[in-house]
């Protein structure tokens, strides 16, 4: 079965690499620029999930995204602020117990995902 999956992750991984905008060079500081510089809340969280390292180094890559989508997002009511700050929570409750780096890029990955769609749902900007 560990046979089975190793192979799996290993034929998939070039795959979600091919996927990145940086292209087969998987150059930290150039993504974080990519998504520094990106234009959208939208193209921001591509480059994230797109090119994301499965470690803790997709925590920084998420916060650069996230700065991105708050700076498009309207502001929220006091409602719609505590229910956006409940789903983030969630995302910090579900990984707590878990340790390693891979939890934090998954916790990091959620949070953003919670940004995304409120920025989706609560923005003037289009993209």
């Amino acid at each position: 079965m560990k046979l089975i999956l190793i192979l799996l992750v290993g034929m998939l991984t070039p795959l979600a690499f091919g996927m990145c905008p940086q292209g087969d060079d998987v150059d930290f500081d150039k993504i974080e620029l990519a998504i520094s510089s990106s234009k959208s809340c939208h193209q921001a969280s591509n480059y994230v999930f797109n090119c994301a390292f499965g470690s803790v180094a997709d925590v920084y890559l998420v916060s650069e995204a996230t700065k991105v989508c708050l700076g498009q997002t309207d502001e929220l009511n006091e409602e719609t602020s505590k229910a956006k700050n409940v789903m983030v929570n969630q995302c910090v409750e579900k990984f707590k117990n878990s340790q390693g780096s891979l939890y934090r890029s998954l916790e990091a990955m959620c949070r953003l995902k919670v940004h995304v769609a409120y920025q989706a749902a609560y923005s003037s900007v289009e993209y």
